[in-house]
Parts: structure tokens; C-alpha cells; sequence
């Protein structure tokens, strides 16, 4: 795994990378059966960081699965755009606003799913107060299932969750 941060001006550009490698055999019945799994994640994104402006991040991110045994083989993308939004207003209020949209597939075509999540916070709090408020709403688009990938020692499979609906909650803090 690696990452990478440059700063420019009011920029930062981002980079990460990471691997993962498993191989192993299993006999079923005397028949030896290779089983090998290699993950792979590669994320940029650009920030701001403004004093006077909203600052946002948007990134990309390419997620690969690729999984192969003796008798099968398979490979899932997820191709992930993001957009994170930062802003400050009235001197009170700050909003947090975080994107994700997810291109999920099999590359032989047989398993296709797009979701995306959207997740919004409302911050409240006046200068020199221990009090702040908190207006959250957690997936926005309403989403109703993901899918996800998997494998174990006899089986490449694909999984379909079923996530919360869309909610709302309110926070209330105090600083001592």
C-alpha cells in the first residue's frame, strides 16, 4: 500500500494504491484445487483548501477483485466517482455533503449493479457557545441494495445487501 499527497497553492492532489495477494490449495475428494485472490484499489482525488469559499474533493477510485481456481475464474470492478463539499455560511452553519457513486461488474458481463450514496450533515453552533447542533441525513438517494463480492476456499461468489432507507437524525452536543 502506498499514498501520495502534493500541495499546490490551494490544492492538494492525492494518490493511493494498494494490493492484496492470497494463494492456497485445497484437496477435495484427492484432487488438488489452486485457489488465488488478488485485490487491487487506486484512488486520486483533488482538495481545496479555501479560508473565504466552500472546499470540495472530488476523486476517483477503481476497485479490482480478481479470483481463480482450478475450476473457475472471476474478476469485479467497482469504478467509484466521489465529490466531498466543505462550507461555511452565516458564521453559524457549516454543511458536509458526501458523494459516492458505484459502477459494480463482473467482467464477463454476468453480474451489473449502480448505486450511489449521498450523506449530508448541518452543523449549528454560534461563537464562544458550548452548544452545537447537528442535522444529519443519511442516504439521500435512497439506495435500497449493494453488492459486493466474495470468495472462500470452494466458491466465487457475489452478495446483494439490503441497506437502511433514507433517515434523518438531530444531535445535540455540550461542550464542558
Amino acid at each position: 500500500m502506498g499514498s501520495y499527497e502534493k500541495r499546490l497553492g490551494l490544492l492538494k492532489l492525492k494518490g493511493s494504491a494498494s494490493m492484496s495477494f492470497s494463494n492456497y490449495e485445497n484437496k477435495v475428494n484427492n484432487v488438488a484445487i489452486k485457489n488465488e485472490s488478488i485485490a487491487q484499489s487506486y484512488k486520486a482525488s483533488i482538495d481545496t483548501n479555501f479560508n473565504e469559499w466552500p472546499n470540495f474533493e472530488i476523486g476517483y477510485e477503481i476497485i479490482s477483485n480478481d479470483y481463480k481456481s482450478t475450476v473457475n475464474k472471476s474478476t469485479f470492478i467497482t469504478n467509484r466517482p466521489f465529490a466531498n463539499l466543505e462550507a461555511y455560511f452565516l458564521k453559524r452553519f457549516t454543511l458536509t455533503a458526501n458523494y459516492k457513486y458505484n459502477n459494480y461488474k463482473n467482467k464477463n458481463g454476468s453480474t451489473h449493479s449502480e448505486y450511489d450514496f449521498l450523506d449530508m450533515d448541518l452543523y449549528y453552533k454560534k461563537p464562544n457557545s458550548a452548544w452545537e447542533f447537528k442535522l444529519s441525513c443519511q442516504n439521500l438517494m435512497n439506495t435500497t441494495s449493494i453488492r459486493q463480492d466474495g470468495f472462500s476456499n470452494n466458491l466465487i461468489s457475489t452478495y446483494s445487501y439490503y441497506v437502511q432507507h433514507r433517515y434523518f437524525l438531530l444531535s445535540v452536543k455540550y461542550d464542558l
